[in-house]
């Protein structure tokens, strides 16, 4: 017996008795053998193989160290490939404990009686070339060839030529592949010079022929290929349309292509191994019901496979939308997800209950309609159950305690600026959103002076939307959260936070207006929110989880210089699609999280103390990742160990541009990097660490007028790294359009559209 470790890559030299064997060859000499767990497995194929002549688990019974079966309790041998049979073969075998063989795809031998000899026989069709596979297993204790009947310990399987009706060891031959392809061949993946593979991406429909390897090509010969042109499952939900063919050789190297559904194939002179692959273009039917009284509609009947599916839900008057059901769960209106299945969805509506808060005219011992409504917003919310809307039709509603929202509740008022929640100074927040299905909308909550370490608006699961937060504060404490809005979870939408102050000058403030751990904050604008006091972590926001997409943080400034951080800081948590801008001190500090697809531009910083990075436009530490932005117009000054643009000691900046920042020295110049990974940027002077960077004038549209979009003829154009957008479904850049306009993403904060595409203003 002769053994050879190893299955080769394609491409390598299968060397057996000192001749290599040609690479234009598949078929190679021998069975693939290898181990799988289980007493007698016939179903798993093993991850580890080496090449055998023959079926060497039957030839060596020894369970000593070194021996074929040591440590091979609860274990199979599998052996596979191609077996060459001219006529009726049979097979026998005596092993402990068990055997399995298939050949051609038909069992000849299936044995697991303890140390009983069988036999089978196979009958081929014709002479030549049948699948092989051999499974032997052991439970435990002995194993292997067993001696008696004429088998011995170093013969436990054999063959013989004809029908013989006999379990006698004596009567077969071990079978062993000389090493002339003359009896066992296995395929090594090069591919076989008058093969035609036929695949699919995906493997869709039924073609003509058939999915599969087809063997017998000479050169030159013809034979016609087809698709159908469009292909619909059982269930009418699911389409396939053909857009091609695509004709590979046994490299995976392209050959031609086709966009028709059908062609006429001719094999390669010199004949060589060719692989055709049928391309699909695959849809998905959204399927949206109603359940009540509203209506519900997909934006498209029919998405292709990845792209995204939105559905929408509107109630009808005196309803209230409160979920979707079916292949999605979701409490949220709109929702808007990547299509991997088809999907059926159910919109479901109820009733909604109405009361009216009139804190002018109104009373609590009214019943609180329309004609005579409650006077105080506790009192509707006490009575108020799920599904009930709360209205404020009052330009003041003063609250006494904390609004506290248990259940599936909407306040809604007559708009930001004409309705107002207003405190009068005592200890607690004023609302504490905790149901999935809660919403606060159009409101202004104002005049809340907390004195607990909280914010004035406790955002822990549902919707705040279209409201303003504006000038509260907090009292005393150390780590004192936002004075405005502390979100943990649910969603904040379109609001405005602006000039929310702390009072007390003592310890931290972590985000005057904004204090995020969870759930998601969009579209808003941060401003005017500031400290003066010491020690500050965020004068706009401090965000350790959650998402922040597509806010203004602009004019969030501070007073003192000790011990600054930034107007954002990072802990973790992702802010991406921002405008963070001239808030009159630092940018953005991060100790962790993910800074995607931002401008940070008109920073300007004095001297911190020595306790505290210098920066003025971003400073990135640990793991943090700062990707596509654009960081210019930052200056620092009066500092000589910070730098005006980006400071990194740690993390990874890719796709960045980090231009125009501060005076131009060594020092105080637009980076200062020390540590971590910076790949793929461009910068005004030769970056200290990284590779793929660019020094060059990125041409921005109109830097002057804070324009900092790019022209066509910009070296930031096609030049960033496609792989931080891997696994993104239909990225945007700052102006919300295609991240990757073109097949190479962009550097910067904005994709270059000119030419072609839609230029959105950021407001």
């Amino acid at each position: 017996m002769k053994t050879l470790s190893g299955i080769r890559a394609a491409g390598a030299a299968m060397v057996l008795g000192g001749v290599a064997a040609t690479a234009q060859a598949a078929w190679q000499p021998g069975l693939v053998g290898g181990k799988v767990s289980g007493a007698f497995n016939v179903t798993d194929y093993p991850a580890e193989t080496e090449i055998y002549l023959c079926p060497h688990a039957a030839t060596n019974n020894s369970t000593a160290a070194g021996g074929v079966w040591h440590n091979c309790d609860n274990t199979t041998w599998v052996y596979t490939g191609q077996v060459y049979l001219a006529s009726t073969t049979t097979f026998a075998e005596s092993i402990d404990d068990s055997v399995r063989l298939l050949v051609g795809g038909t069992q000849v031998l299936n044995n697991s009686a303890w140390n009983t000899p069988t036999y089978g026989t196979f009958t081929p069709p014709a002479p030549g070339w049948y699948s092989f596979e051999l499974r032997m297993g052991n439970g435990s204790g002995g194993a292997g060839p067993v001696a008696g009947n004429g088998w011995t310990t170093t013969k436990g399987f054999g063959m013989a030529a004809g029908a013989i009706t006999s379990n006698q060891g004596g009567d077969y031959e071990i079978p062993i592949e000389p090493g002339d392809l003359s009896l066992f061949r296995y395929d090594d993946g090069l591919g076989f010079d008058d093969t035609l593979r036929i695949t699919g991406s995906p493997k869709i429909s039924t073609v003509s022929p058939d999915y599969g390897t087809y063997y017998g090509y000479a050169a030159g010969q013809q034979a016609t290929l087809s698709a159908p042109a469009v292909w619909t499952n059982d269930a009418q939900n699911m389409a396939a349309t053909c857009i091609g063919w695509i004709l590979y050789d046994t490299d995976g190297n392209h050959i031609t292509s086709g966009a028709g559904n059908s062609l006429t194939y001719v094999h390669p002179d010199p004949a060589a191994g060719r692989r055709l692959e049928w391309q699909w273009k695959i849809e998905y039917k959204v399927t949206v019901d109603s359940a009540g009284n509203g209506t519900a509609a997909a934006a498209s009947e029919w998405v292709e496979r990845g792209k995204s599916a939105t559905l929408s839900a509107q109630p009808d008057s005196g309803y209230v939308f409160t979920g979707w059901t079916g292949d999605v769960t979701s409490s949220s209106a709109t929702i808007t997800l990547a299509l991997t299945t088809p999907l059926s969805v159910t919109a479901n509506f109820t009733a909604t209950t109405d009361y009216y808060v009139d804190a002018v005219n109104g009373s609590d011992s009214n019943d609180g309609s329309l004609a005579t409504p409650f006077k105080t917003l506790e009192r509707a919310n006490a009575l108020a159950a799920d599904w009930t809307t709360i209205h404020i039709v009052s330009a003041t509603c003063p609250v006494a305690a904390t609004i506290q929202l248990t259940n599936a509740v909407v306040i809604t008022g007559l708009g930001a600026g004409q309705t107002a929640i207003t405190g009068p100074g005592f200890s607690g927040r004023g609302l504490h959103l905790n149901n999935d299905f809660a919403i606060v909308e159009k409101l202004l909550v104002t005049g809340f002076t907390n004195a607990n370490n909280v914010g004035t608006v406790l955002l822990a699961k549902g919707t705040m939307r279209d409201c303003r937060i504006s000038r509260n504060g907090t009292l005393m404490g150390r780590n004192m959260l936002a004075c405005g809005v502390q979100i943990t979870g649910g969603t904040l939408l379109r609001c405005t936070l602006d000039h929310n102050k702390p009072v007390s000058d003592y310890g931290y403030t972590l985000g005057t207006g904004l204090y995020m751990s969870g759930g998601t904050v969009e579209d808003c604008d941060i401003f005017g929110n500031s400290c003066d006091r010491n020690q500050i972590k965020g004068t706009a926001l401090y965000i350790s989880g959650g998402t922040l997409a597509g806010c203004r943080i602009v004019g969030n400034p501070h007073v003192n210089t000790d011990q600054i951080f930034g107007a954002v800081h990072m802990t973790g948590g992702t802010v991406e699609n921002c405008l963070i801008a001239t808030n009159g001190i630092n940018g953005v500090y991060m100790e962790n999280g993910t800074l995607r697809n931002c401008l940070v531009r008109g920073h300007g910083a004095g001297s911190a103390s020595t306790s505290v990075e210098a920066f003025a436009g971003v400073c990135m530490l640990n793991s943090s990742v700062v990707i596509n932005c654009t960081i210019t117009g930052n200056v620092l000054s009066n500092d000589t160990t910070g730098c005006s643009g980006l400071r990194m000691k740690g993390g990874r900046a890719v796709n960045n541009i980090v231009w125009g920042n501060g005076p131009d020295s060594a020092v105080l110049g637009s980076t200062y990097l020390t540590d971590g990974i910076f790949n793929t940027n461009l910068v005004d002077v030769a970056a200290a660490i990284g590779t793929g960077n660019i020094v060059a004038d990125p041409r921005f549209v109109r830097r002057a007028a804070g324009n900092y979009r790019l022209v066509s003829a910009s070296p930031a154009v096609n030049a960033g790294d496609n792989g931080v957008w891997d696994g993104f479904v239909e990225p945007v850049d700052l102006d919300g359009n295609a991240r990757i306009h073109r097949k190479i993403v962009d550097l910067g904060c904005y994709e270059c559209h000119v030419g072609g595409g839609l230029i959105i203003q950021l407001r």
